[in-house]
């Protein structure tokens, strides 16, 4: 338990010290979790079906946007809305975050993904005509509670790695959305 204790501790240095690579190194590891959860659990592959590959990107679509476009959305959203009282700060900023950001970020997401399966600008128009509706509807069920909570109980340097807890379950929908 102690080990664990350290850990965390460290965590939250780094988190301090290089808060961007700690954001984009988090997300990239637990978009991987996603997908494994996807494969595993909700299309239950078994380890002779599981790709690795598939996990690989998606991966490194954590680690290489969407850690870093995250921490830089959450400052940017922090200077944006200068509301002081708390409760309307939260709602504010889950409105401005549900309404310009994740239209964005999911589209971005669908993008990347198919033009990492070797799809190219048609493919990647195809997976957003075929799957962006169901993202942005799977997208509102989830995303505006968890946020109203992120915005009013969690401290900025900590968003993204709650994000990154709920997005276990929606990373694990998006990867099987994203390859059915």
């Amino acid at each position: 338990m102690a080990s664990l204790g350290r850990f965390f501790a460290w965590y939250n240095r780094m988190l301090n010290l290089r808060p961007m690579i700690t954001t984009a190194c988090t997300t990239g590891v637990i978009a991987s979790c996603g997908d494994i959860i996807a494969q595993e659990i909700i299309e239950r592959k078994g380890w002779e079906g599981y790709n690795f590959v598939r996990t690989l990107k998606l991966g490194c679509i954590g680690l290489l946007f969407t850690g870093p476009v995250l921490r830089i959305w959450y400052v940017t959203l922090d200077r944006i809305v200068r509301v002081t009282h708390p409760g309307k700060a939260a709602v504010l900023k889950m409105g401005v975050d549900q309404t310009c950001f994740a239209p964005l970020i999911n589209g971005a997401f669908l993008s990347l993904y198919a033009l990492t399966q070797g799809s190219g600008l048609e493919g990647m128009k195809e997976k957003l005509k075929k799957e962006y509706k169901n993202v942005m509807i799977g997208n509102w069920k989830l995303w505006p509670a968890a946020q109203i909570i992120n915005f009013y109980f969690v401290p900025l340097n900590m968003r993204v790695n709650y994000v990154n807890v709920i997005a276990v379950a929606w990373n694990s929908y998006l990867a099987w959305l994203a390859n059915r």
